[in-house]
């Protein structure tokens, strides 16, 4: 076996043939990468200080590499079992940790976010439920998708109901997909984004009454605790890339933008 891959090392520098949206149309749900981060969160109570690795990967793209990776390797686990030293419940925590770190990242900006990010998210949450809920109306009136849903959609008005809206209209159509497809056409990335808004804003906007803004040390904590899990991720998936390399197959690095690259430069073989 190879001695132990280092999978932290300075990411590339931008250039204008990468697709920067690339990663986010690939990632799961956010109701499932919290789910995940809560499972998560007690494995974190081991990491030492000694051992805490420097993020230097946004959380998506590190995502869609360790999953890309994890899928690569997986078909191999049995062959693996059989390899003397190896720690294959570490690879096996691969997408657990990766929708964690999703899940991590996602804690802290909910708990760190600016004052000016607010109405910026609410300002594109509106326009997003503005042209989905044009969709949806058209969806329903050719009977596509069921108009009382819609019509409850449309009673909204205040950021609260904005927020609900967003997360109602991508349920609708990610419910309603097939019998839409080839009739009304909702491109993925928007149900994904109404998704996203929609759930960022419900954990953002407090009621009159509601708890305060997050104190310093929760924010200390929820830092901590994203560094910890990026730590456990990166440790996973380098024994992931040290089996990979005994085995000969061939997985991204964390950082690697390989799959951000633009269609047509992928076609001509820039990147493969």
């Amino acid at each position: 076996m190879s001695a132990r891959i280092s999978a932290v090392c300075a990411p590339p520098p931008l250039d204008p043939d990468l697709d920067l949206d690339a990663p986010r149309r690939k990632l799961p749900p956010v109701n499932d990468y919290m789910a995940s981060y809560a499972k998560a969160k007690p494995l974190t109570e081991g990491v030492q200080d000694h051992r805490l690795r420097q993020i230097n990967v946004q959380a998506d793209l590190a995502y869609v590499n360790a999953m890309a990776g994890f899928t690569a390797i997986s078909p191999h686990l049995g062959t693996i079992r059989g390899i003397p030293g190896v720690d294959v419940e570490a690879i096996e925590r691969v997408p657990l940790l990766s929708e964690a770190f999703l899940g991590a990242n996602h804690e802290l900006t909910r708990l760190a976010q600016p004052d000016s990010e607010l109405p910026v998210r609410l300002t594109r949450g509106r326009q997003v439920r503005k042209g989905l809920l044009h969709i949806a109306k058209g969806a329903a009136a050719l009977g596509l998708i069921p108009s009382a849903r819609v019509k409850r959609i449309v009673q909204g008005s205040g950021s609260l109901d904005t927020a609900s809206d967003l997360i109602d209209l991508a349920l609708l159509f990610g419910e309603f997909e097939e019998s839409c497809r080839g009739k009304v056409t909702v491109a993925p990335e928007f149900i994904a984004e109404a998704n996203e808004i929609g759930t960022w804003l419900r954990r953002a906007l407090r009621p009159t009454g509601a708890l305060p803004k997050a104190r310093p040390d929760e924010i200390r904590e929820a830092t901590l605790i994203r560094q910890r899990i990026w730590t456990l991720l990166c440790e996973a998936y380098e024994e992931l890339q040290r089996v990979a390399t005994f085995l000969r197959i061939d997985v991204p690095s964390l950082q690697s933008r390989r799959g951000m690259r633009k269609k047509a430069k992928t076609e001509e073989g820039a990147d493969t």
